[in-house]
């Protein structure tokens, strides 16, 4: 399968946004996400993205291994976007 262009990214923000939708793209893959706590996105480069916080708790509740061995850098690197506002 192809890689998710920016491009691509793009064209399915704008025309999401030309209707309405309220959505969030997820991770590397870009999935679109519908039915979320929108109000806590986080808006990167004109893309509403899933908050950090609603990640992190997503994975440590999932208590999967690959998801706790992971927290421990989302919550740093969470930290230091933070500290660097």
């Amino acid at each position: 399968m192809a890689a998710f262009t920016y491009l691509q990214a793009e064209e399915i923000r704008d025309a999401l946004k030309r209707h309405g939708v309220q959505y969030l793209f997820i991770g590397q893959s870009a999935a679109v996400l519908h039915g979320f706590p929108y109000r806590r996105r986080m808006e990167i480069e004109g893309f509403p993205v899933c908050s950090l916080d609603d990640i992190i708790a997503s994975k440590a509740a999932s208590n999967r291994q690959k998801d706790r061995d992971s927290l421990p850098r989302l919550r740093a690197f969470r930290d230091h976007l933070r500290h660097s506002r």
